[in-house]
């Protein structure tokens, strides 16, 4: 639970999807129609992704989502010997993280700075339920998403590095004009 005290308390839960939440989707509206789309009609029952809600639980309201599945990063690594080769890091993708312009800009309280929002903390949340998925069931290394351009810099400030020329970018058509970006678990790199 988030307790949002700027304005109004908001007390949120998240959970998985479900097929009775079909009727509280409607009004959810994150200004992209793609993203909107999948969640009204593709995030329940998919066979890619475990789609989680934010529920406002006094409105019955649902002010954001986030879909996850399993990915790789692929790199390549050089050897002493034969110069390069390719490998995959383990990942778990965000799909799809969106909040409902109703929400998106709310800071925590009147001493916030433009950046601690509503919409970040929320995706803390899910960042701190990636890694218990990780560190508990699939071991992943990296958490990895494409950035509609307008929230790659809100990735930036959540530690999120873009791909290039770290990892190879994906061919797939719904991410065009999207920023691959990646963010470490566990390895090297890590604090």
């Amino acid at each position: 639970m988030i307790k949002h005290t700027y304005g109004s308390e908001y007390h949120i839960t998240v959970r998985r999807i479900e097929p009775s939440d079909e009727r509280m989707l409607s009004d959810f509206d994150c200004g992209n129609g793609s993203i909107n789309e999948f969640l009204k009609t593709n995030s329940i029952g998919s066979d890619r992704d475990v789609t989680y809600i934010f529920l406002d639980e006094e409105n019955n309201t649902v002010i954001g989502f986030c879909s996850l599945c399993c990915s790789g990063i692929t790199i390549n690594a050089e050897t002493r010997i034969d110069g390069e080769f390719t490998t995959i890091m383990p990942a778990v993708e965000i799909d799809f993280f969106a909040v409902d312009e109703r929400y998106r800009s709310i800071k925590y309280d009147e001493t916030s700075n433009r950046y601690e929002t509503l919409s970040a903390a929320l995706f803390a949340l899910m960042l701190k339920h990636i890694k218990m998925i990780s560190d508990e069931y699939v071991g992943a290394t990296h958490i990895c998403l494409y950035a509609v351009p307008r929230a790659v810099h809100f990735y930036e400030r959540l530690n999120f590095k873009k791909f290039e020329p770290y990892m190879h970018r994906d061919n797939a058509p719904f991410i065009d004009g999207c920023e691959p970006m990646y963010y470490i678990l566990r390895g090297e790199d890590t604090e």
